[in-house]
């Protein structure tokens, strides 16, 4: 076992430039695949962001609204309204 390491990592280095290419762009394609998720994970929080900004964690809707979905089921803000949902317990 120990002759055959011996033997791959001379073959490895007998051809300096090859390797040293082959090294770079393994190196390379690691920092593109984690810069990229890096970014993909990134854009997923700023989406999730920029949803819960124009709609909420909580959407208050009529009985009725799941079966036709309607906007003329609309409910109308009002403090009661809020006053009912921020005594809710989560």
């Amino acid at each position: 076992m120990n002759n055959l390491f011996t033997l791959a990592w001379r073959n490895v280095w007998r051809k300096k430039r090859r390797s040293f290419i082959a090294l770079v762009s393994v190196a390379f394609a690691i920092v593109i695949s984690i810069s990229l998720r890096s970014l993909m994970l990134g854009n997923y929080d700023k989406m999730t962001e920029a949803a819960v900004r124009q709609t909420g964690y909580l959407q208050v809707h009529q009985t009725n609204y799941w079966k036709e979905k309607s906007l003329n089921d609309c409910i109308t803000d009002s403090p009661q309204l809020r006053q009912k949902i921020t005594s809710l317990s989560t």
